[in-house]
């Protein structure tokens, strides 16, 4: 089973979300990048309301990639990096 390998850039972010790292199982499968973020949301206590404060200044990189459309679809066949990320933490 695949692995989405959740990972917080920032202190702020951080100290927010009590977590820097989550290791989460999912099933192989294509998702959009929004199904994603519900996903990890599902899995992750307080980052939904994380998001919905900050989502102008979030960033969502998958394997390394920052994605803006998050209706573009992610297929999923082997673990999966995500970072979640403010403007100016890096990525």
């Amino acid at each position: 089973m695949p692995v989405i390998r959740v990972h917080i850039l920032s202190d702020r972010l951080t100290k927010l979300l009590q977590i820097n790292e989550a290791n989460i199982p999912i099933e192989s499968g294509t998702y959009t990048v929004n199904e994603l973020v519900n996903f990890i949301s599902s899995r992750i206590p307080n980052i939904k309301s994380v998001f919905e404060k900050m989502k102008d200044s979030l960033f969502i990189a998958i394997n390394g990639q920052v994605k803006y459309n998050y209706d573009e679809k992610i297929e999923v066949i082997d673990n999966v990096k995500v970072t979640i990320f403010e403007v100016g933490a890096g990525g």
